[in-house]
């Protein structure tokens, strides 16, 4: 099972990323699927394992960042197209086990 997780930090945003992408590759399904990141970020130094895909993405600030979210993620609309599922995840995310 492939799935895409799709990720958006920008501008002071970008400070979440790490917690995220360590807490998903710990909790996330990783032993069932097989997970590629897209990343959308004005930080193209963010990360670069090879699972992410970073996708450079102008900070516009609040609210327009959300609100136009949906177009960033169709602009890559043929690469999560052969995936099986597709999250999205705020940038404030962080999953935890219940012991955490």
């Amino acid at each position: 099972m492939r799935i895409a997780v799709l990720y958006i930090c920008t501008g002071r945003y970008n400070q979440f990323f790490a917690d995220f992408y360590k807490s998903a590759k710990k909790y996330f399904l990783n032993e069932i699927a097989n997970i590629e990141y897209f990343v959308f970020t004005d930080d193209e130094q963010l990360c670069s394992d090879t699972d992410i895909h970073i996708i450079k993405k102008e900070c516009n600030g609040f609210p327009l960042d959300s609100l136009m979210r949906f177009d960033d993620f169709l602009s890559i609309k043929s690469q999560l197209l052969c995936f099986d599922y597709t999250f999205f995840f705020n940038a404030n995310m962080k999953l935890l086990h219940q012991s955490d």
